[in-house]
């Protein structure tokens, strides 16, 4: 986005409260969360921050704030084909707090079930050989591995499970949520994998070869099995955002807020958060949270994240799996 247009207000697409004309003020180099009614017809239009609205399906509108408007060829979902074609500008990357209690257990959970998921899948690769695993077999690569070592996430805290389980999948290709009566949909190419007790199922794709003891995977799913505190579901997504992306990706350099706004889970209004990540080392990659009210109380979180690389699926995969649950009427209500 060029600089070149100086700070004031401009005219914006979205309509006030009362169905008016709105301008927003432009600070040189990004939009910030200050509105007014328009002054006028003469106001003048800013010729280089175009804007698209999202076209995400049961998302709403993005709201107001830093970083308003998307360049015209954003592609649907929100996430960008590359870094540099994000509407919203590049921010620095804040050192965050560190994770609340109620959402540490599933943080570790989840480098669990990741490097399960990794060790498993070197397994069955190993498995494969016709001649049976030697010592200098090289580690599982992905289908589009060249000369070139890929890109590898940074390594992630804890060690292999000494007891977990498996998510039941149903006949119909579902997922079974238990503690929440929840059936969830098991994307193609994806598997329901070994977890610890602070997730109520783990599903992942794409396992392959990196820093991390145990390797990574391209893209990862995960529903807590208890409820975490918050005022409402935006704020508990918010903070929970800042837990798990770094806890995904390691340290990160930067990070870019994608679209976000309520969304709706097995039928309860909620809301997703999305970040587009830069970590220190490894690929980039983006993050998927989102908070609901939990029947007894509290918001249920669930999170997932795919790489940004060509061998890691869609990261639309993660709304569909989101948008696709469904409630079976048995669960814990927690």
């Amino acid at each position: 986005m060029s600089n070149s247009t100086p700070p004031g207000w401009y005219p914006v697409p979205e309509a006030g409260p009362a169905g008016g004309a709105q301008e927003r003020w432009w600070d040189g180099s990004a939009w910030t969360g200050e509105l007014r009614p328009a002054a006028g017809a003469s106001a003048p239009q800013i010729a280089d921050a175009p804007t698209q609205a999202w076209d995400g399906a049961g998302l709403s509108s993005p709201p107001p704030g830093p970083g308003y408007g998307y360049p015209q060829q954003a592609p649907a979902y929100g996430y960008p084909q590359q870094p540099p074609a994000y509407g919203y500008p590049q921010q620095p990357y804040a050192p965050q707090p560190a994770p609340r209690k109620n959402n540490t257990g599933l943080i570790v959970g989840l480098a669990i079930a990741v490097i399960a998921a990794a060790v498993i899948g070197a397994a069955v690769w190993l498995g494969m050989e016709s001649d049976g695993p030697s010592l200098s077999a090289p580690p599982p690569q992905s289908a589009t591995s060249s000369a070139e070592p890929s890109p590898d996430r940074s390594q992630r805290p804890g060690t292999a499970p000494s007891a977990t389980t498996k998510a039941p999948v149903r006949p119909d290709g579902t997922v079974k949520d238990t503690r929440h009566g929840w059936s969830v949909p098991l994307p193609s190419g994806w598997t329901s994998d070994d977890h610890d007790g602070s997730t109520t199922l783990y599903l992942a794709t794409t396992p392959y070869s990196c820093t991390s003891e145990g390797g990574c995977v391209r893209g990862n799913f995960a529903i807590d099995s208890q409820a975490s505190d918050g005022a409402d579901a935006k704020s508990v997504a918010q903070e929970a955002m800042a837990d798990f992306a770094p806890a995904l990706f390691g340290d990160l350099v930067s990070h870019q807020e994608l679209v976000s706004g309520t969304t709706t889970v097995a039928g309860v209004s909620g809301y997703a958060e999305r970040w587009y990540v830069t970590p220190k080392e490894g690929a980039k990659g983006y993050v998927l949270v989102v908070a609901v009210p939990a029947q007894g109380g509290g918001f249920t979180v669930l999170v997932g994240s795919v790489d940004d690389h060509p061998d890691a699926p869609k990261p639309t995969v993660l709304d569909r799996i989101v948008q696709g649950i469904r409630a079976t009427g048995n669960g814990a209500g927690v």
